[in-house]
């Protein structure tokens, strides 16, 4: 990572003189213009007896929040797991996710009016439109014991989606640890699904049936 004389300068203050007020603002305007990072500072944030700065430092004292662009965020997290980068955009990103089952088509937009993002995890899962309404029918009962997310289908192109909606208003950005908790936990639901979708597509079960049948499995892991 390369880093600014500007910066150089001053982390060399901090270590010199100490936190200040101007120091300090002077350390958001490079964490935001450098790096794309949002630093916003709760609490008291002049030490002047410290000799070292510690960004996500908390205390009763001092709690720093490093928050970011979501879609950059989520580019990063997708890099950091050699996940399939397919697509990306100013707002949108697109990414191919190895599951057990299946792979996963992860979309996530960032909706600049709403302020808020919304990500999509496609089911690859094939069945016919004799099975339409099974498959309705089964996304709306598992849907009541999906903890985030509501799984849609699409009525056209039979396609079916986990979707979420994260909403950011007024926050300035999202943390690392809020991307890596929805990606997660909506892969996660996703893999929980496949099978009951599975079997009921491929008419070995009912709808009712197989989420009955996901239930109890549930509840013997428990």
């Amino acid at each position: 990572m390369r880093i600014s004389r500007k910066a150089k300068k001053i982390l060399l203050d901090v270590f010199l003189e100490g936190m200040s007020h101007k120091i300090l603002y002077e350390i958001r305007l490079i964490a935001r213009y450098e790096f794309g990072i949002l630093l916003v500072v709760v609490g008291n944030p002049v030490k002047p007896v410290s000799l070292e700065f510690d960004v996500m430092a908390r205390s009763q004292f001092q709690r720093e929040i490093l928050l970011g662009d979501p879609i950059e965020l989520v580019t990063r997290f997708v890099t950091n797991q050699d996940w399939l980068l397919q697509q990306r955009g100013e707002n949108a990103v697109l990414v191919e996710v190895p599951g057990k089952w299946c792979d996963y088509q992860l979309a996530v937009t960032w909706q600049h009016n709403e302020e808020a993002m919304q990500v999509r995890c496609r089911i690859d899962v094939q069945f016919d439109e004799s099975q339409f309404g099974e498959i309705a029918l089964l996304a709306a009962l598992l849907n009541q014991r999906i903890f985030m997310g509501h799984l849609a289908l699409d009525v056209e192109t039979r396609e079916l989606d986990l979707r979420h909606t994260l909403p950011l208003r007024g926050a300035g950005g999202a943390t690392p640890e809020q991307i890596e908790d929805v990606v997660d936990i909506m892969l996660g639901e996703c893999e929980y699904c496949f099978p009951t979708i599975y079997q009921v597509a491929q008419s070995q079960l009912s709808a009712t049936d197989a989420a009955t049948a996901a239930l109890f499995s549930t509840e013997g892991e428990a």
